[in-house]
C-alpha cells in the first residue's frame, strides 16, 4: 500500500486482514490472549469501577474480561446501552444477572438500563474498526464512543482500546473531535499513547 488511507480505504482492508486471520478458532484465540493482555494492565488491575463494550462478532471478545469482574465483588461495570432520546449512547451498570436485549443494530445491552451518574470510572474499554500506533482510534462513523469518552457525567480514567493486530495501522485519520486512547491492546502488543 502507498500512501495514507481514507477512512473507507481503513475500514475495507480490515475486512480483507480478518479474512486472511484464519477461522472462528483461530480469531477466538486471539481474542483470547488479547483479553489476558489488556486484564494484566495496571489500569485494570487498580480499577473498581470500569466501562467495557459487550462485543459484536467482529470485535474482539469481552467475555472474560466480564467474568473477572464479576469474580472479583468490589468491581462494577458499567457497558453501553442506547438512549432514544438522547439518540446517543450511555452507560449503564450491569451484573452477571442483568438481563440483556438486542438493542439498535443488534447490540446486546441490558434490557433495564440502570445509568451511570456522577460516579468516576476508573477505566473505560473501547473498541474500533482500527487503530494506529499513536493510540488513534478509527470507529464506524457515528463518534459514540468519542462522545463517551468525554461524558461529562462520569469522570473517566484510563481509555484503553482493544482490538486484534490486524486492526493495527501507522496512523490512522483523526478530526478534531476524535479521542485518542491512552493505550491499544492487541493480542501481540500493548501500545501507549506517546511510547511503546
Amino acid at each position: 500500500m502507498t500512501g495514507p488511507l481514507t477512512k473507507d480505504g481503513i475500514r475495507s482492508e480490515v475486512r480483507e486482514r480478518r479474512a486472511r486471520a484464519g477461522g472462528a478458532d483461530a480469531l477466538a484465540e486471539r481474542g483470547r490472549r488479547a483479553q489476558e493482555r489488556l486484564m494484566a494492565l495496571p489500569e485494570f488491575q487498580r480499577a473498581r469501577t470500569l466501562a467495557c463494550y459487550l462485543a459484536m462478532p467482529a470485535e474482539v471478545p469481552t467475555d472474560a474480561i466480564l467474568a473477572a469482574c464479576a469474580a472479583d465483588g468490589g468491581r462494577r461495570v458499567a457497558v453501553p446501552a442506547w438512549r432514544p432520546q438522547q439518540r446517543a449512547y450511555g452507560l449503564c451498570w450491569m451484573t452477571p444477572e442483568t438481563p440483556l436485549r438486542r438493542g439498535i443494530w443488534g447490540i446486546p445491552e441490558p434490557a433495564e438500563p440502570a445509568w451511570v451518574g456522577d460516579e468516576a470510572l476508573n477505566l473505560i474499554v473501547v473498541p474500533a474498526v482500527a487503530f494506529d500506533t499513536r493510540c488513534g482510534r478509527l470507529g464506524h462513523g457515528g463518534g459514540y464512543y468519542d462522545r463517551m469518552c468525554l461524558l461529562p457525567s462520569a469522570a473517566i480514567g484510563a481509555k484503553v482500546g482493544l482490538g486484534f493486530e490486524f486492526q493495527m495501522f501507522e496512523a490512522v485519520p483523526m478530526e478534531a473531535h476524535d479521542v485518542f486512547m491512552d493505550a491499544v491492546v492487541t493480542e501481540d502488543r500493548t501500545q501507549r499513547r506517546g511510547g511503546s
